[in-house]
């Protein structure tokens, strides 16, 4: 009997931690100006923490010219968590792939523990990202262009016993080893 009680409270205990992972992911093509996406992606029960957005766009972000509005828009549930251009500062890497016309622009966006609170707390992540106007499909420049972005969970929580529910815990299973030595 001890031994199906310890099993079980092995498995209570390692569900109650979190699962690091991929929570949302998504590559599109850039086929049109001005191209936007939007999905909803559905989140588990189960808590997380160390939340990060990576993204990475190819295409027509250059802002070299005056009154050019070359940017990716990045939200989640509405907060604009990037405005990226080739020049703006925005995003930490970024590639030339063919001068005033195609960039690959790449990075990462830790989400704070009081963003993700919110961004979950309806348990359901709506992502969207919008080229602004000027952003056009040079596929003939440069390659391809595209949109990809993952949102993971690096740190995934663990919760972690108090000392009492432990030395609670400890005493319970010594009860029953003392009880079924009595029995023997």
């Amino acid at each position: 009997m001890s031994k199906k009680l310890f099993a079980a409270a092995l498995i209570a205990a390692a569900s109650t931690s979190a699962s690091a992972g991929v929570l949302a992911s998504n590559t599109t093509a850039i086929t049109s100006t001005a191209q936007g996406y939007s999905q909803a992606f559905n989140l588990g029960n189960q808590a997380q923490s160390g939340v990060v957005l990576s993204i990475t766009a190819k295409g027509d972000f250059g802002t070299n010219y005056a009154g050019f509005d070359e940017y990716l828009d990045f939200f989640i549930d509405g907060v604009k968590l990037a405005h990226w251009s080739s020049t703006n500062g925005g995003p930490t890497t970024v590639i030339t792939n063919y001068a005033d016309y195609d960039y690959t622009l790449s990075g990462s966006i830790a989400l704070s523990a009081a963003q993700w609170a919110q961004f979950s707390a309806d348990k359901v992540l709506n992502v969207h990202w919008q080229n602004t106007s000027m952003v056009n499909p040079y596929a003939d420049l440069g390659g391809a262009d595209f949109v990809s972005f993952t949102i993971e969970s690096r740190n995934a929580a663990t919760a972690v016993p108090e000392p009492t529910s432990l030395a609670l815990l400890g005493l319970g299973l010594a009860g029953f080893a003392l009880a079924r030595r009595r029995k023997s």
